[in-house]
């Protein structure tokens, strides 16, 4: 039976019905959207056209590098490379929202730009990744193939993205930003409370209202994913997902239009930054195969030191530290005596582990012995001598390099606490 089917009454009832269901769901989105999300750095934007704008990264600026890294409870935390999602310049026309609505409050295109900008890029990877998996197969020729190629790999991690996935990352950007500004808002007030200069004060009042239509809210939060799910009744935002776009190919073809620049609708640099966008894979490519010659060169130096070392007798045993803080790598440090005849050294990165954690990899079939006696040091400064149940010893086979007495000690936060010395 149709809605249409049933009386005026009835109708009525139904309709009803279905908006407090509505209605209910929107209310509880905020609460069901995973929360501790960051954003890092800032959003740099020029305008192209009425409200479509140009976003960039400054190269030459680390601090300023716009991304995004998703909470501890995010389903995505371990999606993307770094745990972050980081896009590349492109053009934006900020959140999929029906124009219709763009004077309601919290329905502009613009009043969560930093979510709308991770959302537009996870389109725009996935058209890139859509084209490149084209070129492989139906480029005109092994250049284009080969471009293709590289598409693939830049961006393979949103290659199994679905749309309704995407909409759940833009939800979880657009909570964020709700808690950040709520902080905020808590910050300019006490600064208002503090500032001694009355001519600014209307000033600061101004700042602090213009983040209410930005305030947490489970019904624009609602909307905004709404908007952007494959669920939509408008299929503004399914249609631009399966789109079969070719989005360097739009840099390109406004890089090429020198007119632009000579009329000004185009500065100079703009049309220099889109020229950069098409070239980026080309360029990608060229600067892989000097990194690659360069570590074929390194590794082949490496490994020629360390047999001649071996072969005398002075190559010592050592144990890099891979841990999830500088508090856990000083304490390993600290304890080095209780490998004697073995170096300690730091690892320059930090990674998160699961707790728990505590794995020794060895690469050389006669270091076994090695890697076992480290772990029975680990159990000698365990409280009880009791290694955590997950502890073990793995052999890895790093493509055939050649690691003798090299072993990585994969240990977690709490692990490494346990080791502290005890007064």
């Amino acid at each position: 039976m149709s809605l249409f089917s049933l009386s005026a009454s009835a109708r009525s009832a139904s309709l009803c019905s279905l908006s407090a269901s509505l209605l209910l769901c929107a209310c509880q989105t905020y609460e069901k959207t995973p929360e501790g999300g960051r954003f890092h750095g800032e959003a740099r934007m020029v305008p192209v056209t009425p409200n479509t704008f140009f976003f960039y990264r400054p190269q030459d600026k680390d601090d300023v590098l716009f991304s995004y890294e998703p909470g501890e409870k995010s389903p995505f935390r371990d999606r993307f490379s770094g745990n972050r999602i980081t896009p590349d310049a492109m053009l934006t026309t900020g959140a999929s929202v029906p124009r219709s609505l763009w004077m309601a409050p919290g329905l502009s295109p613009f009043d969560y730009t930093g979510a709308a900008l991770i959302h537009d890029w996870l389109f725009e990877a996935h058209h890139r990744h859509q084209i490149g998996t084209w070129l492989t197969q139906y480029g005109k020729d092994q250049s284009a193939r080969d471009k293709g190629a590289r598409l693939v790999r830049d961006y393979a991690e949103y290659a199994d993205l679905t749309q309704d996935e995407a909409a759940d990352i833009y939800a979880e950007c657009i909570r964020a930003i709700m808690d950040q500004n709520a902080r905020l808002k808590q910050d300019l007030t006490v600064l208002m409370d503090r500032n001694g200069n009355p001519l600014s004060h209307d000033r600061l009042v101004e700042l602090r209202d213009s983040l209410k239509p930005v305030r947490k809210s489970s019904f624009w939060l609602w909307a905004h994913r709404w908007f952007t799910s494959e669920d939509c009744l408008i299929p503004t935002a399914r249609k631009k997902w399966e789109a079969q776009h070719d989005d360097l190919g739009l840099y390109e073809a406004l890089a090429k239009r020198e007119t632009a620049v000579e009329k000004g609708y185009m500065s100079a640099w703009l049309r220099k930054k889109f020229r950069r966008i098409y070239e980026e894979p080309a360029r990608r490519a060229t600067a892989d195969d000097g990194r690659l010659a360069g570590v074929n060169a390194s590794v082949e130096a490496s490994t020629a030191l360390l047999r001649e070392k071996e072969h005398a007798g002075t190559l010592r045993p050592r144990i890099y530290l891979e841990v999830e803080d500088s508090q856990s790598q000083s304490i390993l440090r600290s304890r080095a005596a209780a490998f004697p005849g073995m170096d300690v050294l730091p690892d320059k990165h930090f990674s998160r582990m699961n707790p728990g954690t505590l794995t020794i990899y060895y690469y050389e079939a006669a270091d076994k012995a090695g890697a076992d006696e480290i772990l029975h040091a680990l159990a000698r400064m365990m409280p009880g001598g009791a290694l955590p149940p997950g502890a073990r010893v793995v052999k890895l086979n790093d493509g055939g390099l050649f690691r003798p007495k090299h072993y990585d000690l994969h240990i977690s936060r709490d692990v490494a606490r346990s080791l502290a010395p005890t007064s």
